[in-house]
């Protein structure tokens, strides 16, 4: 519930045990979320098993019936925090596109917010800098309405996934390895944009396709940047 109504992870309670490290409360997030739902998601989340409620029906009664219908409104908040961007871009575009299964054009689009982020519209590719730098909360949003609205047969954690079960190494022959599943690479040859496949007839993981310059640039990076945002 922590996540769905936020889009974050929350901190580990190893972390939080042995590193002192504290648990951001769900409404730091979400602004309009109410002190009891709030109160609810911490009180569950509590350390100590003691001092969580012990059933289900305990838990849920935090959730009074005077708060259900509130909560119920609240939840849609979701869709806000989906949409979330570090640096104010605008992503209902692209979850308009994707909604309606337009996926060619969801792609251009998800180009376009791309270098939108990282401010590199004119040059028109994302550069090594761009990569390693670009902001995990657009990262995340980019990839959770990709995975939403092709039921999980699209998006970058997708394809992370495909790649430590390729064995996860900053190799050509595990890139290539990747390149076979998802499907960019064919009978011994790099796909150009044109022969992609933008439909769900297309490999698992085979969109988004993310181009950028090679220039000093190893495209494992790419997915050693999904790895530390925790795609």
């Amino acid at each position: 519930m922590y996540y769905a109504i936020t889009g974050q992870r929350p901190t580990n309670s190893f972390d939080r045990k042995y590193e002192q490290e504290e648990l951001v409360p769900p409404k730091e997030f979400v602004n309009s979320l109410s002190d009891a739902v709030n109160q609810a998601i911490l009180q569950g989340m509590t350390l100590e098993a003691k001092d969580r409620p012990q059933t289900m029906e305990e838990w849920l009664n935090l959730l009074s019936s005077s708060q259900a219908g509130r909560y119920f409104v609240e939840i849609e908040s979701i869709k806000v925090l989906i949409l979330a961007s570090d640096v104010r871009v605008d992503y209902h575009t692209l979850q308009e596109l994707l909604k309606a299964g337009k996926w060619k054009a969801a792609h251009e689009e998800t180009t376009k917010v791309m270098l939108k982020v990282v401010k590199r519209e004119q040059q028109g590719l994302l550069n090594y800098e761009d990569i390693l730098n670009f902001p995990c909360t657009d990262l995340r949003t980019i990839d959770q309405l990709w995975v939403k609205y092709s039921n999980g047969h699209f998006g970058f954690s997708v394809q992370k996934r495909i790649w430590v079960e390729c064995g996860g190494k900053v190799d050509y022959e595990t890139e290539r390895m990747l390149a076979d599943r998802v499907g960019w690479y064919k009978e011994g040859t790099w796909l150009s944009y044109n022969q992609y496949n933008f439909s769900l007839s297309a490999p698992v993981g085979h969109l988004p396709k993310v181009f950028y310059t090679w220039s000093g640039f190893k495209g494992e990076n790419l997915f050693s940047r999904f790895q530390t945002c925790k795609l």
